[in-house]
């Protein structure tokens, strides 16, 4: 599908320090293989262009695969879908997270995209106006650089979890994967967002008594016909971040839980509210849940003055070096099957109107 180029690579070898007597050429080089460098390599190879996408799991899906069992999208499957390929089913359900394994597999499929697995991307550098892809499989020089490995990056842990005695079992949200693998006993969840709340609710189904920690109000916003009818149908999760409305959406929808029904949840008699975690560990607990985010690693990119923040619509300050898939990208959406295909259409389009 891709045209690859063997080149030699002496003038570069020992600038690299690698072993490589080779380089593979490729003109756009897609780092990471699920929904995000899917979307943009499907329009890249709608309009002709060379690509290679790169993915250090196993197969498509598998980010997917990591995560917590109990795992559903916070919009309907009507809604959170890539253009062009909707789910299929009850439109007006929460898709679980075996069914978006399944779903990005067929739309890998059905465009006949072929990520390289096993392929770990360890350095970006740049080297006048040409890309250098240092991976576990070899080096690969590019005109153009998608960095496409989504919102979550690398698990946030608060600091005073250190201090925790270690008979208590302490995990990240982003390594739980079910009750079973807890140890017996009470457990702490910490953070309220979707994740502490979807995962909290999964335990007390499981019969587990739970604490639950999280700093101010916990709030939510509840799935219904009209609030997902008002985001994705008449449009507001896809209203820019940098516009008066789109701000006044970050401020109504920042740091609540989607899609969970607070006074339900809160009901619960197995429920204990313990307000903000501070470092201290009530006695009954014996595990500690830690759902409190991720924190963003762009410490691939080895470039002078590279700076994620100045990004603009997945755009860098680099040229030819692009972001996708970061909340709040370019809307709310920009992190979510309902909107990384308008970001990853544009930053093709981007490509393809630079590569004279």
């Amino acid at each position: 599908m891709i045209p690859v180029i063997a080149v030699p690579a002496k003038s570069l070898k020992s600038a690299m320090g690698s072993k490589e007597n080779f380089i593979q050429e490729i003109e756009t080089i897609i780092i990471g293989g699920g929904q995000a460098g899917l979307s943009v390599g499907r329009y890249l190879k709608e309009a002709g262009r060379p690509f290679l996408i790169l993915d250090k799991g196993l197969s498509v899906g598998w980010s997917w695969e990591n995560r917590y069992d109990s795992l559903v999208l916070d919009s309907f499957a009507k809604y959170s879908f890539l253009e062009g390929f909707p789910f299929w089913g009850d439109p007006m359900r929460q898709v679980k997270k075996d069914e978006v394994i399944q779903y990005l597999r067929a739309f890998a499929k059905h465009y006949d995209l072929r990520p390289q697995f096993s392929t770990e991307v360890l350095k970006v550098s740049k080297k006048s106006s040409e890309f250098i892809i240092e991976t576990n499989r070899g080096i690969y020089r590019s005109k153009f650089v998608v960095l496409a490995t989504g919102a979550f990056h690398k698990p946030f842990i608060p600091k005073n979890a250190e201090k925790i005695a270690l008979e208590i079992y302490q995990i990240h949200s982003s390594a739980y994967r079910n009750p079973k693998e807890l140890k017996e006993g009470a457990v702490l969840v910490v953070g309220g967002g979707n994740s502490g709340a979807e995962i909290a609710k999964e335990l007390l189904e499981s019969g587990r008594e739970v604490l639950f920690s999280f700093k101010g109000k916990f709030r939510s916003i509840r799935n219904s016909h009209l609030s997902q009818w008002l985001a994705y149908w008449l449009g507001l999760a896809h209203v820019p971040v940098k516009s008066l409305l789109g701000k006044i959406i970050i401020w109504h929808t920042k740091g609540k839980a989607v899609g969970e029904d607070v006074k339900f949840l809160l009901k619960n008699p197995k429920l204990t509210c313990v307000g903000e975690f501070k470092g201290k560990v009530p006695k009954s607990v014996s595990n500690i849940i830690w759902a409190t985010g991720y924190q963003s690693d762009f410490s691939i990119v080895s470039i002078p003055d590279f700076d994620p923040r100045t990004q603009e619509r997945g755009v860098t300050n680099i040229k030819g070096l692009y972001l996708l898939n970061i909340r709040w990208q370019y809307s709310k959406s920009s992190s979510h099957l309902a909107g990384v295909s308008r970001d990853a259409k544009y930053i093709a389009r981007h490509i393809c109107n630079n590569v004279l």
